[in-house]
């Protein structure tokens, strides 16, 4: 995508705000306004002090000013209100997209070397985005309007000058565009020989040893001083092309100006200008070049924000997990929990050796297996690939005999549970988070039969407000152990086919009891697999499967 594809493409994505947008297009209006009547109370200043002589009329114009810059900050402010409020809108709705498509994207998205670049995307890029957005439509807005009132403010002083203005103007724009497009534009050779040392530093930091055991420091600070010439050069040649254009510009500017004296000069001087007029039109002349020189930074500001928009919509262009499932059996299905691993070999992209490798096994409808994995990657990817967040490199995994590609994932994560140790609590109310992701009208008789069997009514009901006691950073904090009850207690309102336990309590472990015998009324009559590290003393479990 283009720098204008990036712009266009963000603002049909945008909702807009009507009024708010009208409000900020009213007070741009009148800003411009005020700035191409201004040299119009110059001249009334200068007819009633040098030609009228009268300061009844200087104190008219001069209260006519100050009146205009009051109307004028007004509306500066009304406009600052409005372009925040819409920049305010605008991340809004960006950051809303982006997490609705977070909550949708495939498993290795969430690897903790992805963290950083997805949470910039919802901090620096959107605030950029945003910034960038508005300043550029505040300036093709308000800067073009004061340009054109400027140019029409001229015509109505002398129409001659004006007409000179329509040519000069657009020269004008088109070399400051050119000049400020030049000197903001990153110079590639500069960046490609910052690369080039970049790498030599860091190839001679990861090979300090090879390089102090051989004793080949001076051959190294030699090859560095070359890659830094090199650079040193490159950054010369550039500032010494930047001066020279910017020399260049500066010889157009005074010839321009020069004509443009020089024509006013003459009509001064055969009388066609009076003495007001001539201060009018120099005012007006000077007043064009503010934005003018607002209308050449569009490039930059537009540069700054390109990168920006394209990190976020590289997220939100991400095909979804779901929309994957494009041979999805249908919801209905109802699911017996006969899970079978294939002959499955699992990779991901940070290791070239397998984390699972030829795995295979069969889980019968009802039964309790406990599987034994050598490190916590090997529990994270098999729980992965049973709840579908990932996919086997090679081998199959069925679900009631149905590949689990095919299985919608919705479906398939109505019917399963998983209760990690620690156990995942929100900070919420203990209700909330019993009945997190369930109706919401669940009625609290339910509620209170869940709590009762996952054996956590005793510690609930010590708490200030029972169920309605908010836990977590603004509330109370609760034990690990009271945690997992609470899992148990989801799981059991959850009532699903199957069950994951990311590890189990020791059962040689008296004051575990409580949270053995709520896992035992979990249990019953479901498909239960239980992910662990060490061999598990449970004597619920049908059968030990090592990984």
């Amino acid at each position: 995508m283009t720098s204008s594809q990036c712009y266009l493409r963000l603002l049909r994505w945008i909702t807009p705000d009507w009024k708010t947008g009208l409000l900020a297009l009213f007070a741009m209006i009148v800003m411009a306004l005020s700035l191409s009547i201004f040299p119009l109370l110059v001249q009334q200043i200068l007819a009633s002090v040098f030609i009228q002589q009268s300061p009844a009329l200087t104190l008219s114009a001069l209260l006519l000013i100050i009146a205009l810059f009051l109307v004028r900050g007004t509306a500066n402010l009304i406009n600052i209100y409005a372009i925040n409020k819409l920049s305010s809108k605008l991340g809004g709705d960006l950051r809303a997209a982006l997490f609705d498509k977070l909550l949708s994207l495939p498993a290795h998205h969430y690897s903790a070397s992805e963290k950083n670049k997805i949470t910039d995307k919802f901090t620096q890029d959107i605030n950029q985005t945003t910034y960038a957005t508005t300043r550029l439509i505040t300036i093709l807005i308000l800067d073009s309007l004061t340009i054109i009132g400027l140019i029409l403010c001229i015509q109505f002083l002398n129409w001659e000058l004006s007409f000179l203005m329509f040519l000069i103007v657009p020269l004008l724009l088109l070399i400051l565009l050119t000049v400020h497009g030049f000197l903001h534009k990153p110079e590639q050779k500069s960046a490609q020989t910052t690369k080039t040392l970049t790498q030599h530093i860091l190839q001679s930091i990861e090979q300090y040893r090879t390089i102090q055991l051989n004793g080949a420091q001076s051959q190294e600070k030699q090859r560095f001083m070359k890659h830094a010439q090199a650079l040193q050069r490159v950054q010369t040649q550039h500032t010494t092309i930047k001066l020279f254009v910017l020399l260049l510009y500066q010889i157009i500017l005074i010839l321009i100006l020069a004509a443009m004296t020089t024509l006013i000069t003459q009509q001064a001087l055969s009388q066609v200008l009076t003495l007001e007029q001539t201060g009018a039109l120099i005012a007006a002349i000077l007043l064009l070049f503010i934005p003018m020189q607002h209308m050449a930074d569009i490039p930059k500001h537009a540069q700054h924000g390109e990168q920006a928009i394209r990190n976020i919509f590289s997220l939100l262009d991400l095909e979804s997990q779901a929309s994957s499932k494009t041979n999805a059996i249908h919801d209905t299905h109802e699911i017996k929990g006969e899970l079978v691993f294939q002959q499955v070999c699992f990779y991901n992209n940070l290791s070239t050796k397998p984390i699972l490798d030829n795995i295979s096994f069969s889980i019968k409808p009802g039964e309790i297996v406990a599987l034994v994995c050598a490190n916590s990657h090997e529990r994270s990817a098999i729980i992965d690939l049973i709840l579908g967040f990932s996919q086997p490199t090679t081998g199959k995994i069925l679900l009631d005999n149905h590949l689990l590609t095919e299985i919608k994932l919705t479906h398939l994560h109505a019917q399963t549970a998983i209760i990690s140790d620690p156990a995942v609590l929100l900070e919420e109310t203990v209700a909330g988070n019993i009945t997190y992701g369930m109706n919401q009208c669940t009625s609290e008789a339910r509620i209170t039969a869940a709590a009762q069997a996952a054996h956590a009514t005793k510690f609930i009901r010590e708490m200030p407000e029972g169920l309605q006691t908010s836990i977590g950073e603004n509330g109370i904090q609760i034990t690990a152990q009271q945690r997992q009850h609470l899992a148990i207690a989801h799981a059991l309102l959850q009532n699903p086919r199957m069950l994951i336990l990311d590890d189990i309590p020791n059962a040689t472990y008296s004051e575990q009891e409580d949270l053995l015998d709520a896992l035992e009324t979990l249990v019953q009559e479901r498909t239960t697999l239980i992910i662990t590290e060490n061999n598990p003393t449970w004597e619920k479990i049908d059968r030990v499967l090592t990984v």
